[in-house]
């Protein structure tokens, strides 16, 4: 519109500068058209100040908003950071809120400072596939742990309370940008339960109960949930009866679905079934049907299964010691001078395989350093590995490089009795938003690609508590351990006689609130001869 009143008001005052004097002064009654002529251009001024007046009064308030939910995060960030919904709005903010308000602002010449300043800043913050991250990650903490989205985003700060353009634009990142229409559908589904007429002036997205129930009716007929395209489907019919698009997609839905229950006879052509064949088969699938999860039925692999149900803590999944090993807890010298004084606090959390618990092995000191010579690679010479596999920023750190690090190396050779000669960099990570590591070995089957033979050992320090999740699960033995800040596990990848322990297959649970931090430590076989010798022994 102020393009349009702009270029009314560019045309009124050509149109009049480009009359000759003369022409004017030679016919006086052309001065009531000049006169007309000024009152449009006034009105249009007039307009355009109001319009200018709208302008910056939707200004203050998108930005009263953004100022408000800024001074609502600080006030704890890390309370608020470590709820994934939070983050992801945080980022979403950013992104989507940010650029509209930019967008309103540009509409103003002497915005051009404001717009050359704060687009040098926002290259430096989150960017589109970070968005993308984040929402997969909210998609990721549902399969794991079956959350509903109101289930998922309980606690989360939004502007007031949870509506249904939050769900909606999850939802529509699942649709559009991800085009995972299975994910779509439970958030677009939240958003048509809260829509209740909100307000929605002054937000990026603005939809209504057509464009939800649009979505929803084409993602599951893109999931094969014809039923359900067919019910949403008839409420848009019912919202607008004279759609032909609506009503012809209805009726193809209802093909695929009487098609679906006529099996072919032996020539290919489809069998003649009465509405008892129809209902009788359409009972028998319903049956089937009940009988599967939804991991089932989307074929996840039984490992990831298996992976999912341990992070929930599923009754029967997790398996506890076995009677008459009893969960045992020590303080253990290992025959070790310096561990006299201060000997280990030894767990042993699961016996086959042999997983030990070694608690307080790290101080709340050394915690803060390690941490602050890992900063630094995190955000530049380390990297951040976000695949379907594995989401962590970590960063390596040499064996000498600090105090904290050797000292660490020496505890480390006392607790396990391992030589350290043969041990690789300390590897240092950070898990945040859904951040996980799916279920894998830590020993190589290509051993000849290693010159100090196989990882014969693993220790895995927890640097921070984690409010919710970021378990670390062992798939076929059933272990469970949840992170404990200060805290190490141990186990051995190999047995003794060299082969390789297929029940050490573990995984890190996502995140669901907080932040993890972990180091990981991994000691190769060479020099281990004398410290661990060899036998013969399949289960040794």
């Amino acid at each position: 519109m102020l393009k349009i009143v702009g270029s009314i008001l560019l045309l009124s005052l050509v149109g009049l500068l480009t009359v000759r004097c003369s022409d004017l002064y030679t016919a006086m009654s052309d001065l009531e058209g000049i006169f007309k002529t000024e009152g449009r251009m006034i009105k249009a001024v007039e307009e355009y100040l109001r319009q200018e007046r709208d302008r910056l009064e939707k200004i203050e308030t998108k930005l009263a908003n953004l100022r408000r939910l800024n001074q609502e995060g600080q006030e704890d960030v890390d309370a608020y950071l470590s709820h994934p919904f939070n983050a992801f709005l945080l980022t979403k903010r950013f992104l989507w809120e940010w650029v509209d308000l930019e967008n309103w602002i540009k509409i103003s010449m002497p915005s051009r400072e404001y717009i050359f300043n704060t687009t040098g800043l926002r290259s430096k913050g989150p960017q589109q596939s970070d968005l993308d991250g984040a929402a997969e990650a909210l998609w990721r903490l549902q399969d794991t742990y079956k959350f509903t989205p109101a289930e998922l985003v309980e606690g989360a700060k939004t502007e007031d309370a949870l509506k249904a353009h939050h769900c909606f634009e999850v939802g529509r990142l699942a649709y559009h940008v991800a085009n995972d229409k299975y994910h779509a559908i439970p958030w677009m589904e939240e958003a048509h339960r809260l829509l209740n007429n909100e307000t929605m002036e002054g937000d990026f997205f603005t939809m209504n109960e057509t464009e939800i129930l649009d979505h929803l009716a084409f993602a599951s007929f893109s999931e094969e949930r014809l039923d359900d395209a067919i019910a949403f489907t008839n409420k848009l019919i019912a919202l607008v009866p004279d759609s032909i698009r609506y009503t012809d997609n209805k009726a193809y839905y209802q093909y695929l679905l009487d098609k679906k229950y006529r099996p072919r006879g032996e020539t290919g052509d489809l069998k003649k079934l009465s509405l008892d064949d129809v209902e009788e088969e359409e009972e028998e699938e319903e049956i089937a049907e009940e009988d599967m999860d939804e991991d089932d039925l989307r074929k996840v692999h039984p490992d990831i299964r298996q992976y999912r149900a341990l992070c929930r803590g599923d009754e029967g999944v997790v398996k506890s010691m076995p009677k008459p090993a009893l969960r045992t807890c020590s303080y253990q010298h290992y025959d070790q001078p310096q561990l006299i004084l201060q000997p280990a606090k030894e767990e042993i959390a699961f016996v086959k395989p042999r997983i030990v618990v070694y608690h307080d092995i790290l101080s709340n000191e050394e915690i803060a350093a390690l941490k602050d010579i890992a900063k630094p690679r995190n955000s530049t010479s380390g990297h951040l590995e976000q695949t379907k596999f594995r989401i962590s920023k970590c960063g390596w750190v040499q064996h000498d490089e600090a105090e904290v690090i050797r000292r660490l190396y020496r505890r480390v050779g006392a607790y396990t009795g391992l030589s350290m000669n043969a041990t690789e960099f300390l590897q240092i990570a950070n898990y945040g938003l859904g951040g996980h590591y799916l279920p894998h070995f830590d020993f190589t089957r290509d051993v000849a690609t290693h010159k100090n033979g196989n990882r014969i050992a693993s220790m895995l320090f927890y640097l921070s508590d984690v409010a919710k999740g970021g378990d670390t699960v062992f798939i076929d033995a059933g272990a469970k351990i949840k992170p404990e800040k200060g805290s190490a596990i141990f186990w051995y990848n190999l047995f003794k006689n060299g082969k390789v322990d297929e029940r050490t297959k573990h995984a890190s649970c996502p995140v669901i609130s907080g932040s993890k931090w972990v180091a990981n430590m991994w000691m190769h076989e060479h020099g281990q001869e004398f410290r661990r010798p060899c036998s013969t022994g399949k289960s040794e």
